[in-house]
Order: structure tokens, then sequence, then C-alpha cells
């Protein structure tokens, strides 16, 4: 488990900061990697959710950029990736792929605070690479007689 301060922008009192966890579950099959943000001072959990499935013998990266969002970057199978950035309030953000190629997806922080993907190849769903490159099924060949 991997506990991560995160506070609020504007937010320096005590009682406001978030807590990000990162946490396990293993089932008979397959493990699984979840968030959970919490208030620990006033109990409250903003979000638990799983983040995919997790190759155990890898350890999750995560790093906390500027503006106090959660970045985590963990091997989801052989030579594959999942990203997740998670807001203060537990919203997914943002969630893509890599795939391994010469080198390994890893964070990298920047000197302005961001956090980045660096290494790897993103891989983008079927969906968007076909995306207009071929007609639909239920498409009518050009220059056939339209039915009357």
């Amino acid at each position: 488990m991997f506990i991560l301060p995160g506070i609020p922008d504007g937010v320096a009192a005590p009682g406001n900061a978030r807590t990000y966890s990162l946490l396990t579950n293993r089932f008979p099959d397959h493990t699984s990697l979840y968030v959970r943000v919490q208030d620990r001072d006033s109990g409250i959990v903003y979000a638990t959710y799983s983040l995919g499935r997790a190759i155990a013998f890898e350890e999750p990266q995560a790093e906390i950029d500027h503006t106090n969002q959660l970045h985590v970057l963990h091997c989801s199978a052989p030579r594959a990736w999942a990203y997740s950035r998670i807001g203060l309030n537990g919203e997914l953000l943002a969630h893509s792929s890599f795939m391994e190629t010469k080198t390994r997806p890893r964070l990298v922080r920047a000197t302005n605070g961001d956090v980045a993907v660096r290494g790897g190849i993103v891989e983008s769903p079927a969906a968007e690479r076909s995306r207009g490159t071929a007609p639909k099924l239920s498409a009518r060949p050009p220059g056939l007689p339209k039915d009357d």
C-alpha cells in the first residue's frame, strides 16, 4: 500500500488534506490495483475504484504533480502498462495504455512540477486507429444504383 498526501489548491488548514492510497486485491486468477482518495481527519472517503489488473511482481509508480493530482503507472500485462491520473476528489482525469518498446515506460517529474510518462509507446484503442480508414460494412459500394 502506498500512501501519498495531497492538498487542495489554496487550502492550508489542517483537516483538508487528501490521502491517496494504492491498494491491491489478489483474486484466485489475477491481482487488481485500486486507488482510494480520502480525508483521514474527517473520515470522508471520496472514491475507491479499480485501476485495472496488475502484475504483482512489478511495483506501481506513483507521483503527485504540482496541482496535487496523483499519477499512477503500473504493469497491467507482460510489456503493457496502464497510466492513470486522479484528481483530489477521486475523479479519474485520464487513463491510457503504454506498450514497452526498447524502453520501459516510467513516470518522470519536470522541474516545474509536471509529471509525465517517458518511454514506451502510447497504445491507441482500435476504434481510434481505424476511424475513417475503412467504410462501414453496411455501406453500399460506390457506383451501385439506389434501392427504391
